[in-house]
């Protein structure tokens, strides 16, 4: 029973020894990988809050930026993997929302009213929406990184899979998989998930493909890793006896 996981390998190797355990086997496929780009930040002490969406985040911008200047304010971040991340560099003034996605961000962040009276600062993707900085003028975002797509190396015997069945689902963590997926496959990239179950790991992927034109994609409560394996779990019952 193979699954197929589209995010990069270091971050993907963690979901795929969850998968074998409960009776998979996990398929590496990266889709995309990341790199630091070049930032400067005028007046970093100005800015009050901090608002950091992923570890990856934390990793590049931290990269550049020693975590002491920034010491004494007040970061947020989307979920516990960020948060963690954040603690383990010695930040303690953390707050993050209950729904651990974009929509809690800005539910926490609309929550009060205080806020929009502070300067805020939004490390990110150069491929990220400008969701929040549309909605807060005092949000200010600044590019750490940048996402490319991860060409593999695809032989006759791995594509063969997605047609004869033997992979269940592919796991796409995010758009830029998805369209990392489409770039590795080309124009016939639609007929390798014709069998295989679609499953996005939030609703920003899950809305992604269904503007590519797929339907019933299957969307886990919440991102970690655990809730996607109870899913794979409950959409393929079988994996653990096959």
């Amino acid at each position: 029973m193979k699954i197929v996981i589209t995010r990069p390998e270091k971050e993907g190797k963690d979901l795929a020894n969850k998968l074998k355990k409960v009776g998979f086997e996990p398929i590496l496929f990266p889709t995309i990988y990341f790199k630091p780009v070049e930032f400067e930040i005028k007046n970093l002490q100005s800015f009050d809050i901090f608002i950091f969406t992923s570890p990856r985040t934390v990793k590049f911008f931290f990269q550049k930026i020693k975590p002491d200047l920034i010491r004494n304010k007040e970061l947020i971040t989307v979920g516990k993997k960020t948060k963690k991340t954040l603690e383990n560099l010695g930040f303690t003034k953390i707050k993050y929302p209950e729904i651990q996605n974009s929509e809690g961000l800005l539910k926490l962040l609309e929550s009060d009213s205080s806020f929009r009276l502070k300067k805020i600062l939004f490390p990110k993707s150069e491929i990220a929406q400008r969701i929040l900085e549309n909605r807060f003028k005092n949000i200010h975002s600044v590019i750490v990184y940048k996402t490319l797509v991860n060409h593999n190396h695809k032989d006759i015997e791995f594509c063969k899979q997605f047609f004869i069945g033997s992979i269940k689902a592919v796991i796409f963590t995010s758009p830029s998989t998805v369209y990392g997926f489409y770039k590795n496959f080309g124009i016939f990239w639609k007929y390798f998930l014709i069998k295989p179950k679609i499953v996005a790991i939030g609703k920003t992927t899950k809305e992604y493909l269904e503007k590519a034109g797929f339907e019933n994609i299957y969307q886990p409560e919440n991102p970690s890793n655990e809730a996607i394996i109870d899913l794979i779990l409950r959409i393929i019952p079988a994996s653990k006896t096959d």
